[in-house]
């Protein structure tokens, strides 16, 4: 049974690219030791096409607006092609810091669903419903929920000042859109969020600088729980469920 995918880019400055996945395209990832990044990537999907010859592999990334993500790489220095329109997407290459090209594009084409319900399944379409909070620097925030709960950031809208107007960051099956109003108080915001493991995720928060509310404890309902305040005031309420009596 395939359960994901594992996908592999050679390059001769493999550390400046690491550092792009991690720091420009803001991939979660895990340290597979000595500093070996592996990142994770959205759901996949793979395409056969007539080719001269066998085990040849093309990697290319998905993203909702092709347009804005190349405009927003190139005001950050980061090269790109012009955004050409094939009829089955809209493509740009990126030439990542070792040199070599990686194809990002908005699909045209119908796309497979996997089978099976999943947590880690990307919804259909934007949420109905999604939490906006409004902060004095959304660019720490982002940071913060990247660091803390793996999250990946999915749209980013700057002025010419480099603020950010606006952004949206996925969590799991869950978007929080993220505005900067630059001088203004933190507006009281509480978020629940459910993980794997509480006591890992409440450390990371504390040393990402997030300020302790509860430490975590075993509630009489079946969670584990815990509270913090992050850096922008947002507080962040963490729990994992517990089978009855655990």
């Amino acid at each position: 049974m395939i359960t994901g995918a594992h996908a592999v880019i050679y390059s001769t400055d493999w550390e400046a690219d690491r550092a792009f996945l991690r720091d420009v395209l803001a991939l979660p990832h895990v340290d597979a030791g000595n500093g070996r990044l592996i990142f994770a990537l959205p759901p996949a999907e793979i395409a056969i096409h007539d080719g001269k010859r066998n085990s040849v592999h093309e990697q290319y990334l998905i993203c909702d607006d092709v347009e804005a993500f190349a405009g927003e790489l190139a005001r950050r220095g980061v090269a790109c092609s012009a955004p050409q329109d094939h009829g089955w997407g809209i493509l740009t290459n990126v030439t990542l810091p070792g040199g070599g090209l990686i194809g990002v594009y908005q699909p045209r084409h119908a796309r497979p669903a996997p089978e099976g319900p999943s947590t880690t399944d990307l919804p259909a379409g934007p949420p109905a419903v999604a939490p906006y909070l409004v902060v004095s620097n959304a660019a720490a925030l982002i940071a913060f929920v990247i660091q803390v709960f793996d999250a990946r950031e999915i749209r980013r809208h700057t002025e010419p000042d480099g603020r950010i107007r606006h952004a949206e960051v996925r969590i799991r099956d869950s978007v929080i859109m993220i505005g900067e109003r630059p001088g203004a108080a933190p507006a009281p915001a509480s978020l629940h969020i459910y993980v794997n493991d509480v006591d890992q995720t409440y450390q990371r928060a504390l040393n990402a600088g997030a300020r302790s509310i509860v430490e975590p404890r075993a509630q009489d309902y079946g969670d584990r729980t815990a509270g913090v305040t992050d850096p922008s005031g947002t507080t962040w309420w963490i729990g994992t469920p517990r089978p009855s009596g655990a």
